[in-house]
Parts: C-alpha cells; structure tokens; sequence
C-alpha cells in the first residue's frame, strides 16, 4: 500500500509549488509560477484535512456496514496542521516536517528531519511514538499510558531511522521521498513550460481569487512534461494514474491578496482496484501560505538521539500490547465471552471477567480484548497443529494486520458470530499492534486455515488471536 501512495506525494509536493495571481487569470498564475520558481528552497505553512472518505471493504464490493462507517467518521474528523521545509545545498537536501495531527480529539505531535545525499538520514520525534502510545492507551485506560516521568524523557529527543528494524525497501522508499525535494527550482522551470501551454479557459478568476482546474490527463501531462524520459518513477506514476484511476482531480485557489491558497484532491480508484486501495472516494483539502521566513533545517544532535533501547525504556512494556492489560497476581477466573473455540482468556488478568467490548462518547474511547499472553509457541501447536504459513517480517505481518485480520473480523460481524462493538474493539487490537509492528516491535504470525484462528506472537508469548 506504501508503494500504491508515493504518487500521493508526489502530487503534495506538485500542490506545494502550484502558484498564480490576476491580470488575464493563465497570464497572472503562470508569471507568478516564473517568480516564485527561483527558490532552492521550500517554506510552507499548511492544514490538511480529509472531508470526504468512502471506505470499501474487503469482502464486498461496497460496504455500509456500522464498523466500516465507524472508521469513516474517525478519520474524517482527523486533521493535520504543520510547516514543512526544504533547503538544498550542492549535493544534500533537508528536509523537516513539524505538524501536529488531531485524531479522534488528541493531538499528536509528529517531527520529522531528513537529509539526502550519499547516505539518507532520517530522524522521528521521541514524542510522536509517546503519544500514539498514550492515545491508545486512553482506549484501554489509565493504566495502559506513560507516566509523566517517563514521558518528560521524550521531550525534545529524536529516534533514528536507521536504528529501527526498517528494511531495504523501507530505506529505498524514503530516500525516492527525499529526492522530491531536490530541486525544486528545476521542477518549477518545467511547471512554467508546462502551464504556458495550458487551454486558458482552465483558469478563472472573480475579484481576488484565481482558480486552475486539473483533470487526471492535465496532471498525466504535468508528470511527463516535468521528468526525464528514462524516469522510472514517473513512468510508474503514470501508468498508476491511466490504469487504476477513474477519476484524479485538483482544483487550486489562490487569494492574490492574502497569498494563502486552497488546495481540493479528488480521487476514485476504479472498480477494479477499490479493494487494493481501501475506498471509493476520497477528497482531501489542503491550506497553505507561504512562510517567508529563512529556510535552516539542523539534524539533531547526538545526544538528543535515543537508541531503540532507550526508547523502549520510556514506552515500557506497553509498545507491544497497548490493549493487552497486564498480568497481576490475582486469581480472577473468566469465562469465554466470544467464540475463539480452544483460547480462553487469562486468569491472572485482573480484568478477565470484561466482555470484549468498544465504547466512544465522542471525546473518550474504551476498547477491551481478552489477554491470551498465558500461552506459548508449545501450547498453540499442541491445540492448532502446524500452521500453514509463518511470518516474521514486520512488513509483512504489519500489512496482515491492516488488511487480512480486519477482513477476517468484519466478516465474523457480517456473519453474526460478533456484535458491532466487539467488531471494533478487536479492530482496534489489531491497528494497535500493527503500530508496534510498523515502530520496530518484533511479531511473528502462525497463519491457518481451516476455519482456525491466526495466531500473533511477541517473544514467544501469544499477543493476539483471530476472533473466530
């Protein structure tokens, strides 16, 4: 899916350095492109916001069932307000990006620096990974979240890339991000060619706005006419665009007086890729002035570098199994509440006897599985035999998280076997995990078939069981 989205980028980027103004309205938004395309370097400031999502589930052609339209509504109530920045000198360029992402009524602060050149660097804020661990742990409750003290440590520390279980196509992948912004100056010089030849009636203008309208075979122009022709990615580019496209639109406004700017992406998958992508529709606004202070983007410092021990050390036990209540010494007895056959859930967890369950007033959300961490590698072979396939690669079990577990849980709600709100708690469970996968937790999968459940382990420990 990662893959799927780099042209997503890439078209951020093309927004970014989008501009016009208003004598004929292509006269004014072309000569104001020429001007501003003389920078080496990138400033903006910018909110983005999703205001139209159509989900599709995996199972189904279109899906409106209540889970699928739950995560509608959560990710179109989620926001993102940030500056984001690049300066190229000779044969390196940095990049930052400082934002603040609003989902579900938390604010997650999220940092980002890089550099290009021979080696790529790239270095994440210590606390992003402290609050994506707090916003989950607000779902289970108070226990399962960083204590303060724990949490001032992240304050202004970064963790490296380089020393997280990223692989190489994780390493490849951000460096073709990075070169994006190398030269920003020669992609605006073609922009100005490109934009020469636009129709005229594209552009409009009333009073002090001036608006260009893009359609999908505009921008397929754009990417040919902006890149070399031995260009790999763009070709790539392209052919995502004619192939699996039904429809990728822009509409771009400029406030020639104000200098901010509105940005609109419209996009539809066709029939046949809906299931790869997730939606049917998306349409996503995007706000952006330029920032006329001077670009000076630093890495951090070696001691504001923490190791992944270091990290973990602040995160506790809790980046493994945010929703896994921990163990106690108490001798609760619990009974199954959901049918997960052969699986019962924990006896020394304090809150074994809780149904699986999912609560959201609009501000809070409660979510609750059973904990299974009793059993071993040993007790699951004895009980499901050999599995048919196992994973360990955190890519891999991250993307079975993401996609074939939820297909798996929507299809036990759509078959009665669950209720719509142990639908969501094990939803829930499963994005969680795949968090911890994706910031270098290490999971492995026993997959079956025959109608048994898939099996994730955490050094050897059971972390999660497919609820059927």
């Amino acid at each position: 899916m990662k893959k799927k989205f780099f042209w997503l980028g890439m078209f951020f980027i093309t927004v970014l350095v989008l501009v016009g103004c208003a004598r004929t309205p292509k006269n004014e938004f072309v000569s104001f492109v020429k001007k501003d395309g003389k920078s080496s370097n990138i400033n903006y400031d910018f909110t983005m916001k999703l205001t139209e999502l159509e989900l599709v589930s995996q199972d189904e052609e279109f899906s409106g069932s209540p889970l699928v339209k739950m995560f509608e509504t959560q990710v179109k109530s989620s926001s993102a307000k940030g500056n984001i920045q690049s300066q190229t000198e000779k044969d390196k360029t940095k990049v930052s990006l400082d934002t603040t992402i609003d989902v579900a009524g938390t604010e997650i602060p999220l940092k980002l620096v890089a550099e290009s050149g021979k080696e790529v660097k790239m270095y994440q804020s210590a606390e992003t990974a402290a609050s994506i661990v707090n916003l989950i742990g607000a779902f289970v409750g108070e226990n399962s979240q960083i204590d303060k003290s724990r949490e001032s440590k992240a304050k202004g520390k970064y963790i490296d890339f380089n020393d997280m279980d990223s692989t190489k196509e994780d390493k490849e992948s951000l460096k073709e991000s990075l070169e994006l912004f190398d030269s920003p100056k020669k992609f605006n010089t073609n922009l100005f060619a490109w934009l020469s030849t636009l129709d005229k009636e594209k552009f409009e203008q009333k009073d002090e706005l001036v608006t260009l309208k893009l359609t999908k075979k505009d921008i397929i122009q754009l990417i040919k006419d902006s890149s070399e022709k031995e260009d790999k990615e763009a070709k790539e580019m392209i052919s995502t665009y004619q192939n699996e496209m039904k429809k990728f639109s822009m509409t771009h406004q400029i406030n020639l007086k104000s200098g901010k700017q509105k940005v609109d992406i419209i996009v539809e998958p066709k029939e046949a890729e809906l299931k790869e992508y997730g939606f049917k529709k998306m349409v996503l606004k995007i706000d952006f002035k330029k920032n006329q202070k001077d670009v000076s983007i630093a890495l951090p410092k070696e001691s504001d570098i923490l190791s992944s021990k270091e990290l973990d050390k602040i995160l506790g036990d809790s980046d493994g199994h945010l929703l896994m209540p921990e163990e106690d010494s108490g001798d609760k007895k619990s009974e199954e509440k959901v049918n997960l056959k052969k699986f019962t859930p924990n006896s020394n967890d304090p809150d074994g006897d809780k149904e699986v369950s999912y609560k959201s007033d609009g501000d809070v959300i409660e979510a609750y599985v059973p904990d299974y961490s009793q059993y071993t590698q040993k007790d699951v072979k004895e009980m499901l035999g050999e599995p048919k396939v196992t994973l360990d690669d955190n890519k891999k079990v991250s993307e079975m998280l993401d996609r074939k577990e939820v297909d798996l849980i929507v299809a036990e709600f759509d078959a009665e076997n669950l209720t719509e709100s142990q639908g969501k708690a094990f939803v829930f469970a499963t994005a969680d995990l795949s968090m911890a996968v994706s910031m270098g937790t290490k999971v492995e999968v026993w997959v079956y078939e025959d109608d048994k459940p898939n099996v994730y382990f955490k050094e050897g420990k059971v972390v999660f069981v497919t609820p059927k």
